[in-house]
C-alpha cells in the first residue's frame, strides 16, 4: 500500500502549473528553474532553489510564509487566493508540528500559543533557528489576529504592530 504524503498545499498548487513533457510550466509561463531563480533573487539570494520548489509542489516540503508570498506575487495570484493559500499552508504547518488550533473556541487560543512557544524553544535548543524563526512568525501572526478582535488601548495595540 502506497502512503500519500502530499500536503494540502501541494494539491492546491497543482492548478498553477502544467507538466509539458518532463518540464513544469507555471501559470506565468516560467519553468520550474526560472521561477526558482526569480524567487531566490526576491528572497535575498537564499531560501530557494529548484529542488526546494520541486519538493514543495510534490508535497515533500512546505513553503515558508515569505516564500509563499513571493510565489503568489510572481504568479500574480489574487489577494483572495493568496489568503486562502496562506490558510492552507498554516493548516499544513500545524499538522506537521502536531498543533491543533481551534479557531472557533477562544479558550483554546492560549493552548495554541503555549504549544507554539514550546515548539519554538524546542527548535532553538536543538540548534534549528530556521524552524524556530518560522514558528515565531506564525506565533506573531496569531497574536496580531487575536488582538485585532479585542478592544485594547492604542498604547497596548502598538506593542503588537
Amino acid at each position: 500500500m502506497v502512503v500519500n504524503k502530499t500536503t494540502n498545499l501541494a494539491r492546491v498548487l497543482q492548478k498553477y502549473y502544467l507538466h509539458k513533457g518532463n518540464r513544469i510550466i507555471f501559470a506565468n509561463k516560467m519553468t520550474l528553474n526560472q521561477l526558482a531563480i526569480t524567487m531566490w533573487e526576491r528572497l535575498g539570494f537564499h531560501e530557494m532553489d529548484a529542488s526546494v520548489l520541486s519538493r514543495v509542489i510534490h508535497g515533500e516540503r512546505l513553503f515558508t510564509q515569505k516564500q509563499l508570498s513571493v510565489f503568489c506575487d510572481l504568479l500574480k495570484i489574487s489577494r483572495r487566493e493568496k489568503f486562502s493559500l496562506k490558510e492552507i499552508l498554516l493548516s499544513d504547518i500545524y499538522k506537521k508540528f502536531r498543533l491543533e488550533p481551534n479557531f472557533y473556541n477562544f479558550n483554546s487560543f492560549g493552548s495554541l500559543i503555549e504549544n507554539l512557544i514550546k515548539k519554538i524553544a524546542e527548535f532553538r535548543m536543538i540548534g534549528n533557528p530556521y524552524l524556530a524563526s518560522e514558528l515565531t512568525d506564525i506565533l506573531l501572526g496569531e497574536i496580531k489576529a487575536a488582538t485585532a478582535n479585542l478592544s485594547f488601548s492604542s498604547k497596548t495595540r502598538r506593542l503588537f504592530d
